[in-house]
């Protein structure tokens, strides 16, 4: 039987417009990085752990995501009350911009899952020089190799991390079964951000893609010498 489950809540969304403007119907994001995208038919939202849509209703300042979706009568108050816990404050996804981040150099890990995930490590620097090590299924790119980024390369990474609210990016990732373990190393603004499991909130998904694919547009030369990455 299909249930239908109605969570209402009065949802803080902090904005230069105001709350009731058509502008409610844009991508917002909360301390934790929970990612909310309205549209005036649904709604797509990341809690942490899974992208889910909901259907929407907007009414006298509160906003209703419609869920549906077959389980137990138990199942259905834990997901309820789940909902409900994990609602905090919302910002314009537009205001977590920063302007002002001076990048200086990442470290990022891959592991290998049960499918085909890539086992690797890469880590750039702000020059984009880049050291590349290729463990599981990176193509013919088995080994430790160097590249140098070009101005856009570097610069669409410099504006992803802009764009990563990395004073945020949560520490712990949690940990999938047979998934993946992401390990990232941030060093900016003169600080030191580091980050490792298998959940990176869908916020920080273009970062993920990034690093997961940049070595794939580099003309990777061979190095003889193994290299110590930063995240070691």
């Amino acid at each position: 039987m299909l249930n239908r489950l109605v969570n209402s809540f009065w949802l803080i969304l902090i904005s230069i417009s105001s709350f009731a403007s058509p502008t409610i119907y844009k991508e917002w994001v909360n301390e934790d990085l929970h990612y909310l995208e309205l549209t005036k038919k649904k709604a797509l939202f990341d809690y942490g752990s899974n992208m889910e849509n909901y259907g929407v209703k907007y009414e006298d300042n509160t906003l209703t995501l419609i869920d549906y979706f077959y389980t137990s009568g138990k199942l259905f108050r834990q997901h309820e009350d789940y909902v409900f816990r994990i609602l905090k404050a919302f910002v314009d996804k537009k205001l977590l911009y920063k302007p002002d981040l001076k990048f200086e150099r990442l470290f990022f890990q891959g592991t290998p899952c049960l499918g085909t995930c890539p086992g690797m490590k890469l880590e750039i620097d702000s020059s984009g020089q880049v050291h590349f090590y290729g463990e599981y299924y990176t193509g013919q790119y088995i080994g430790f190799y160097k590249a140098q980024l070009n101005n856009e390369q570097l610069n669409r990474l410099v504006e992803i991390l802009k764009k990563s609210e990395l004073d945020r990016f949560p520490e712990g990732l949690g940990q999938g079964v047979d998934a993946p373990t992401y390990t990232f190393k941030f060093r900016y603004n003169n600080r030191v951000k580091a980050s490792k499991g298998s959940h990176v909130p869908y916020f920080n998904k273009p970062l993920l893609r990034y690093l997961l694919a940049i070595y794939t547009e580099l003309t990777l030369i061979k190095s003889d010498e193994e290299y110590r990455f930063d995240g070691n």
